[in-house]
C-alpha cells in the first residue's frame, strides 16, 4: 500500500488490485485504476508547490480535474508500507501505517477512527 496526504484529503494505492482511492475531506471519495506503468516518467506535471505527487498519484492528480481541485496540493511525499485491506459488499476498510482505520462506504461516505 502507498499513501500521500493532501491539503484536503488523502490518496491510497492498493497493490493487490492496483487501484488508487481518493478520499476527500468531507466531500466523498473516488477510485481510479492506476494509470502509471514501469517506464513512465515519475513526474507527470508540476503542481507549483514544494511537493508534487508522482507516479500513479501524480497521473491521477494531473489528469482528473475533480481530483486536483478536490484534494489541493500534496503535503508530503508518498510513502509505502504494509497495510491491511478488507473488502465488503458495501465498501471496504483500510488499516494504515499510522494505526488509523478508514471505513469507506459504497456511495460517498467514509470515516476514520
Amino acid at each position: 500500500m502507498a499513501e500521500e496526504p493532501f491539503q484536503k484529503g488523502h490518496m491510497f494505492w492498493r497493490q493487490d488490485n492496483d487501484q488508487i482511492y481518493v478520499l476527500y475531506n468531507g466531500d466523498g471519495w473516488g477510485v481510479y485504476p492506476n494509470p502509471w506503468h514501469d517506464g513512465d516518467p515519475h513526474e507527470t506535471c508540476s503542481s507549483g508547490s514544494p511537493v508534487t505527487a508522482v507516479r500513479g498519484f501524480g497521473k491521477v492528480w494531473c489528469t482528473v480535474t475533480a481530483v486536483r481541485t478536490g484534494l489541493g496540493n500534496a503535503m508530503s511525499d508518498e510513502y509505502g508500507y504494509n497495510g491491511t485491506v478488507q473488502d465488503f459488499a458495501r465498501g471496504l476498510i483500510l488499516r494504515v501505517d499510522s494505526g488509523q482505520t478508514y471505513a469507506v462506504y459504497t456511495g460517498d461516505g467514509w470515516e476514520v477512527k
